[in-house]
């Protein structure tokens, strides 16, 4: 996950943010589990967690934001 942090500041992307906010809801297994002893995840933290990311993943594509962007030129990165 570090090295995705690293990417976002070089070439920020909406998915790979969202990716990285919602990371947090997979320790909800980890509730279960000290509880239990048994690693069984619930069915909704993958719809939580893919949904919104797969979603931004493709409206940057369709939209050509984030990575999807091609190469900055230097006046892009100046912000003039």
């Amino acid at each position: 996950l570090i090295g995705m942090y690293v990417l976002l500041v070089l070439r920020p992307d909406p998915a790979l943010l969202a990716l990285g906010i919602l990371i947090p809801v997979v320790d909800e297994v980890l509730v279960g589990y000290h509880a239990s002893g048994t690693w069984d995840p619930a069915g909704w933290v993958k719809w939580v967690e893919y949904i919104p990311f797969y979603t931004l993943l493709m409206v940057s594509a369709w939209r050509g934001w984030g990575m999807f962007s091609g190469p900055r030129t230097d006046r892009e990165r100046s912000g003039r």
